[in-house]
């Protein structure tokens, strides 16, 4: 019928018009935090990009930037005064980056329902774990995937978290 070759006129043109929509969101921060003994001083900015390039498929890419070190840090060890001034905030990374696609599949049934594919590609920076830098994790990166369906009132996934069996430190002190 007309109506049906109209709405699939539209469907493409709506398609073809989400295809060149990229969003860019930035943010830059500065932050100062600042007692007796230390002051930290912290900037940071992001950066997002979202697409959706064919239907079905959304890719995202995400990245922050971290400056963050003490300008001021004066502990106490053994009853003496240690200076770590320039030593940089603990569990915070240089960077952070995702690069995320996911596709979504109708299927066409009694009730109808999403096929959904995912992965993720994240990247931590180098980041300490202690005031005296002494702690570090070197940068690496994870790779995550996902598959499963989606319903009006239902979703079901499988995930999987550090595929590339990468070795990190997640937490120390």
């Amino acid at each position: 019928s007309s109506d049906s070759n109209t709405d699939s006129a539209a469907d493409t043109a709506a398609s073809e018009a989400e295809a060149v929509k990229i969003g860019v969101v930035s943010e830059v921060e500065v932050e100062v935090w600042e007692d007796v003994a230390s002051r930290l001083e912290a900037k940071g900015i992001e950066l997002e990009i979202a697409s959706t390039p064919v239907k079905g498929l959304e890719v995202m890419y995400n990245l922050g930037i971290t400056d963050a070190a003490f300008t001021r840090l004066r502990l106490s060890q053994n009853g003496q005064e240690v200076n770590l001034d320039g030593n940089r905030q603990i569990f915070t990374p240089g960077a952070t980056s995702l690069l995320m696609a996911q596709y979504s599949l109708p299927i066409k049934a009694k009730k109808p329902f999403k096929l959904v594919f995912r992965a993720e590609y994240i990247h931590l920076g180098s980041q300490y774990f202690d005031l005296a830098n002494t702690i570090k994790q070197d940068a690496y990166a994870l790779l995550n995937g996902r598959a499963g369906f989606s319903m009006t009132r239902l979703d079901f996934f499988i995930w999987g978290r550090n595929l590339g069996q990468q070795k990190y430190i997640a937490y120390a002190y």
